[in-house]
């Protein structure tokens, strides 16, 4: 697919959505969502992140792995660095 979401492939013209493979599925309750999409920006270095409470954040890609992991679970008492806001706000 082009950056627009059109296919490339010249035999299809349907345009999809850029997050196809996620738009897919769970479209019913007997049609779960297993799949696992990844963050991904157009822009250089970072990808923006829409945090639950409503705040948006610009990630970049050095982030450390684990704070970056701990940020998507719901347990609370992981290290979460630069994060420690969102963490304290998560668990009120």
């Amino acid at each position: 697919m082009n950056l627009d979401g059109r296919s490339v492939v010249p035999a299809l013209t349907a345009e999809y959505d850029i997050d196809f493979n996620s738009q897919q599925e769970g479209k019913s309750d007997t049609r779960i969502t297993y799949a696992v999409i990844t963050s991904r920006s157009h822009h250089p270095g970072s990808v923006n992140v829409l945090l639950m409470y409503g705040s948006a954040r610009s990630v970049a890609e050095r982030i450390d792995l684990n704070v970056w992991r701990s940020l998507g679970t719901c347990h609370g008492d992981e290290v979460t660095g630069e994060f420690s806001d969102v963490r304290r706000t998560i668990a009120i």
